[in-house]
């Protein structure tokens, strides 16, 4: 399967529930690169350092249980 030029944006409320801190934007992007998938994720917005240092390993281990679902498919 192959997706054309998809685009998906949401916003992302503060993981620890402080209502003081701004929603972050998550964006997913697919598209068509060679007959394959590429998907590119952005995810903006960081007030914080702590959160910018903790997101990423939240996201990798997001994406490899994509990466494994879709070994299934």
């Amino acid at each position: 399967m192959v997706a054309h030029n998809y685009e998906y944006e949401f916003t992302w409320p503060d993981w620890r529930g402080d209502p003081n801190v701004p929603e972050q934007v998550v964006a997913w992007t697919l598209e068509d690169v060679g007959g394959k998938t590429q998907l590119a994720l952005e995810h903006s917005g960081f007030t914080r350092a702590v959160d910018v240092s903790d997101y990423p390993f939240g996201w990798r281990e997001f994406l490899q249980a994509i990466l494994e679902v879709t070994r299934t498919i």
